[in-house]
């Protein structure tokens, strides 16, 4: 049992991130990248849910296009 925190808006942090995608075959690509955020002056840094100023994720995946339809979309 935690204690209720009242939260207000505003400066929540900021995060700036990249990824790669590669096709690997018709049906499967690699998608890896990277995101750092920063929380320094977060509206929320009194809350008990935060913990640090920074955090960075690294992350990696496969994409798996186990269906196609027939027909194409267009651009308008």
């Amino acid at each position: 049992d935690r204690p209720a925190y009242d939260a207000k808006g505003g400066y929540l942090g900021t995060k700036v991130g990249f990824s790669l995608r590669r096709q690997l075959s018709d049906q499967l690509e690699i998608v890896w990248g990277a995101r750092f955020g920063y929380f320094k002056g977060a509206r929320n840094d009194n809350s008990p849910l935060f913990t640090d100023e920074t955090n960075t994720n690294l992350f990696m995946a496969f994409l798996w296009k186990f269906w196609e339809g027939k027909t194409r979309a267009t651009a308008e």
